[in-house]
């Protein structure tokens, strides 16, 4: 691939005439510590330099963002917030309706952002109609990520039903291969339970329950059947104790697990190993969700000051963030798909790998059926409160084999109400 030096430094000389040329220290906070997301990140890294700016390195370890989180709401307090921040979906209103975000609206009006980004997603990042967040790309949760030699070796096809899945557990088993590979973190979690409950009850209980949260939804029959399902998986969870998702990734990877759930961020782990995702590795989606596509959306907000270099560094980065070489170019190392619309016959071939390919045809597909949904595993759906119940009754769930379906659906109702 070619260097971003050398993909970057017409365009970016022209984006950034505009702006002043004076270098400023740009700190920022993220969560990007696998080994995929970190050489994603050194993409970023070299471009903010190329452009002459000084990258200042604010990484928090924790794949879900809740430990970044509660640091930066620390930073915010005392009144010394970092110059941007990874935040994402309902998080970026609430502290923009706070006056703590900058307005990067001239940027996006300039290089014309709304032309860019597909339209039902431009409202995740304005607040009162100007953008306050800058895009760097789109991942899909609902993936399996298959090791085929597993099915090999007991002879069955990869499952594309939940029932031909349990059907292979045991085989899979018995060949000294685990079933499903998951760490026991809440969000992993959590992971199962969206996906489950797209797979088995559809688009529109999907909205009901996770983002409108409808409480006749959140206790109800449809309820009870997805954590039937869950109870099925249950059983079949690893006794491997509370582990990293990119270390489930590796198991996959290693063939000592057969499938990892999980959004594409995990095709940038089978890239860092060396692997073709499509290949090596298999991208299905989660049963019975081929045509839906449960978002994440990538994005930094800029921190208001009044030091007018901080402004244009921020500028700056902003517009780096939308430049088509830029995203292709991260969006390889970090398994995502660029946000902004690129026409990929002039895209460098190694970006666009089969599971990149079924990416952008899932996301095409999807936003043109209304099955484009935002996800409450990752904070796009609803507020972080919100977000904690759910993830408290999954994990009890699971952790809990005496606890039932009916059980669970009744104290997730009773937790979503009392949070928000």
């Amino acid at each position: 691939m070619k260097t971003l030096c050398s993909l970057l430094s017409a365009s970016i000389t022209a984006l950034l005439v505009s702006t002043s040329a004076v270098a400023a220290e740009l700190e920022v906070l993220h969560w990007w510590t696998s080994p995929g997301e970190q050489r994603a990140l050194s993409e970023l890294k070299a471009a903010v330099h190329d452009q002459g700016d000084e990258w200042v390195d604010f990484a928090i370890i924790g794949g879900g963002g809740e430990n970044a989180m509660n640091v930066l709401k620390s930073r915010i307090i005392s009144g010394n917030p970092p110059t941007a921040a990874q935040i994402k979906g309902p998080t970026i209103k609430q502290w923009g309706s706070l006056g703590l975000l900058a307005d990067i609206d001239p940027v996006a009006k300039a290089d014309q952002w709304d032309s860019l980004i597909p339209e039902q997603l431009q409202t995740d990042l304005k607040v009162d109609g100007k953008y306050v967040a800058a895009p760097i790309n789109i991942h899909r949760s609902n993936w399996m990520w298959v090791n085929p030699e597993a099915f090999h070796k007991i002879d069955r096809p990869v499952p594309t039903t939940w029932q031909q899945f349990f059907d292979s557990a045991p085989l899979l088993r018995k060949a000294g291969i685990e079933p499903l590979a998951i760490g026991r973190e809440d969000w992993q979690l959590a992971t199962l339970f969206e996906t489950v409950l797209l797979g088995t009850q559809g688009v529109d209980f999907y909205r009901k329950a996770l983002i409108e949260l409808d409480s006749a939804a959140l206790d109800s029959d449809q309820m009870i059947a997805v954590f039937t399902t869950l109870a099925s998986l249950r059983n079949l969870l690893p006794s491997t104790p509370e582990q990293r998702w990119d270390a489930a990734t590796v198991r996959v990877i290693e063939g000592k697990a057969a499938i990892q759930i999980a959004g594409d961020w995990a095709r940038g782990e089978i890239i860092a190993a060396g692997k073709v995702p499509g290949k090596d590795i298999l991208c299905k989606a989660v049963p019975d969700t081929e045509n839906d596509f449960i978002y994440i959306i990538d994005s930094l907000v800029m921190f208001r000051t009044t030091d007018q270099q901080q402004q244009q560094a921020q500028a700056r980065l902003a517009r780096l963030l939308m430049n088509p070489e830029f995203q292709q170019s991260f969006s390889h190392y970090k398994g995502s798909i660029p946000i902004r619309q690129i026409i990929h016959s002039k895209a460098d071939s190694k970006t666009v790998d089969a599971c990149a390919q079924s990416a952008r045809h899932a996301l095409e597909t999807s936003a043109k059926a209304g099955s484009l949904l935002p996800s409450m595993v990752h904070s796009m759906a609803v507020n972080e409160r919100v977000k904690r119940s759910f993830f408290d009754v999954v994990e009890h769930f699971f952790k809990t084999p005496r606890m039932t379906p009916e059980q669970a659906s009744a104290q997730l109702k009773a937790a979503v109400s009392a949070s928000h």
